[in-house]
């Protein structure tokens, strides 16, 4: 995610091609199924 968002802009982020959204995605993914396993199984990350 960092790489996404260290990127300089005035606007939003727009991502270049298909090989940056499929990063984009495989990131965002990750983040978001850290976080559901967390909320339905606490403490199974530990």
């Amino acid at each position: 995610m960092a790489t996404f968002v260290s990127r300089e802009t005035d606007g939003p982020v727009h991502l270049r091609d298909l090989a940056d959204l499929r990063a984009y995605c495989y990131t965002v993914a990750g983040i978001v199924g850290e976080m559901l396993t967390e909320l339905f199984l606490p403490g199974a990350s530990s």
